[in-house]
């Protein structure tokens, strides 16, 4: 997956937002104010994305070369990925997988409040 398909596909989820909360090299997307996933300005461009802690350790298993913990993140909750290095189906479906989480994640009050309810 390119930058370009990586952006765009966590710009498409309905209340993603784009911050560079970390600087400019960093774009970090949240929905109702959480983040679910980052994307590295420069190559050789990472991610981060949330996984559920039953999975993450099978997701690094099946790409040792590409996918590792994520450094100042919670290890059990966050994967860092190479987006060249991961089957585009597979990072289609991990950030699916982290947006839910996190929408899960938010209250139903503010679901509702940017219609994801």
């Amino acid at each position: 997956m390119t930058f370009d398909e990586f952006a765009a596909l966590a710009e498409s989820f309905p209340g993603s937002v784009l911050e560079y909360p970390f600087g400019p090299d960093s774009r970090v997307y949240k929905v109702g104010g959480k983040m679910f996933c980052t994307l590295s300005e420069d190559p050789p461009h990472t991610a981060y994305i949330k996984a559920e802690p039953e999975i993450i350790d099978e997701q690094r298993a099946i790409f040792p070369d590409a996918v590792d913990r994520a450094p100042y993140m919670h290890e059990r909750h966050w994967n860092r990925l190479r987006i060249a290095d991961v089957p585009d189906f597979e990072i289609e479906d991990w950030l699916e997988d982290s947006y839910r989480l996190v929408v899960g994640g938010l209250t139903r009050k503010l679901r509702a409040e940017l219609g994801l309810e």
